[in-house]
């Protein structure tokens, strides 16, 4: 394994735990902002072909389907309810 993917490896299993914890205690700030974080490294091992074991798994648990593309996901999120 490259020293790249080594990296996103390891920084993901660093957010990983750090959403499990912000989770476990309730902190939604946090764990929104891991979830961010998880999908920006996600965007990155796409984009030069790097698998990171879990990391699918791990954002379908903490975000549900993940069905749309990530970035279409954030923005559907952004929007206002029409109610």
């Amino acid at each position: 394994m490259s020293e790249f993917a080594n990296e996103i490896t390891e920084r993901v299993a660093q957010a990983s735990s750090s959403l499990r914890e912000a989770a476990e205690s309730g902190d939604d700030f946090l764990a929104d902002v891991r979830v961010g974080e998880l999908e920006e490294l996600a965007r990155v091992a796409a984009d030069h072909d790097v698998e990171v074991p879990g990391l699918q798994e791990t954002l379908e648990a903490h975000t549900g389907s993940l069905e749309l593309p990530l970035d279409l996901r954030a923005e559907q999120a952004a929007q206002p309810d029409p109610a």
